[in-house]
């Protein structure tokens, strides 16, 4: 990416996936994407980034979170890369078996991330999913926000606007 993160791909089915969540602080065009911490991130006209719980040491591991103005510039994934369509992720679901089983089989197994049960994990494919949160794009408090579910479900942009997936990664 424009900040020199290397990332791993993996192919499931016909679709090539990064294995890690997007972990850059510039758009493909080398544009800076502003940072907003938690009390911020409401107001926000443009897009932005912030880490998991405010800690940019967390970004390593989990990588950042973006918000829809971030994502619906069409620059936030690397050059040759691009966010999901809600088509895609359906399409990854479909093969791995659908909805009520890929989770399992997408997820990471163990209880290092996620919490118990952590029900039906195998990552029967590499992908390795982690934990992923959310912040909402309104000012509310931590309980509003996703990161009070950490390491119970796992969520994702899609470049659809206002898609429905179904949260997979229970």
């Amino acid at each position: 990416d424009a900040d020199g993160n290397v990332y791993t791909a993996i192919t499931i089915g016909t679709q090539t996936w990064m294995v890690e969540n997007l972990n850059t602080t510039k758009y493909n065009d080398g544009t800076a994407i502003p940072l907003l911490d938690y009390d911020h991130w409401g107001i926000a006209q443009d897009g932005a980034y912030c880490n998991l719980f405010d800690t940019p040491a967390n970004a390593d591991k989990y990588g950042r979170l973006y918000d829809w103005y971030a994502v619906n510039t069409s620059k936030l994934a690397p050059a040759g890369w691009h966010v999901p369509s809600h088509t895609e992720w359906q399409t990854l679901l479909d093969f791995v078996g659908g909805a009520d089983v890929a989770g399992g089989k997408l997820k990471e197994v163990g209880f290092t991330n996620w919490s118990v049960p952590n029900t039906g994990a195998t990552d029967e494919f590499d992908f390795t999913v982690l934990p992923g949160l959310w912040r909402v794009h309104s000012a509310q408090t931590l309980a509003g926000s996703g990161e009070n579910q950490y390491g119970r479900s796992g969520h994702f942009w899609t470049s659809t606007s206002h898609a429905s997936l179904d949260d997979f990664a229970h």
